[in-house]
């Protein structure tokens, strides 16, 4: 049998070592982009937060809002935590599809079933005349 074909269990174990490596790499590319990603999101946002967020007491700025702003910079917590979600996803998924060391072909094995045939005595055979 060739070296080149494996068997299940030997695929197995190639492809759960891949995914370590993948899911390390995905982690890594997350970290890397994850500040980018915030600061892209954060200079879409509203003026009333962006002024929230540049002081030191947020809570009192965000207290002094008036009641239009205060809608505003929540309904903006709320999407602003999906928009950091999406665009990190989007950026590791460029950063992963660029890294050429995620690349795994899968190898053939071959998958044998294996029968024993036993032949039926006669009857005729085994008696003694």
């Amino acid at each position: 049998v060739s070296k080149k074909t494996l068997s299940e269990l030997e695929e197995e174990d190639t492809r759960k070592i891949f995914e370590k490596r993948r899911q390390l790499a995905m982690e890594k590319a997350a970290d890397a982009c994850e500040k980018e990603c915030i600061k892209e999101v954060d200079d879409m946002g509203p003026d009333a937060w962006k002024k929230m967020m540049s002081c030191s007491d947020v809570s009192d700025i965000y207290s002094k809002l008036d009641g239009d702003d205060k809608r505003e910079v929540e309904n903006w917590m709320e999407k602003r935590t999906t928009l950091i979600h999406d665009m990190q996803q989007k950026e590791v998924a460029a950063i992963l599809e660029c890294d050429d060391s995620l690349d795994r072909s899968s190898k053939p094995f071959i998958r044998m079933s294996v029968r024993i045939l036993r032949r039926k005595e006669k009857e005729g055979c085994t008696s003694s005349r």
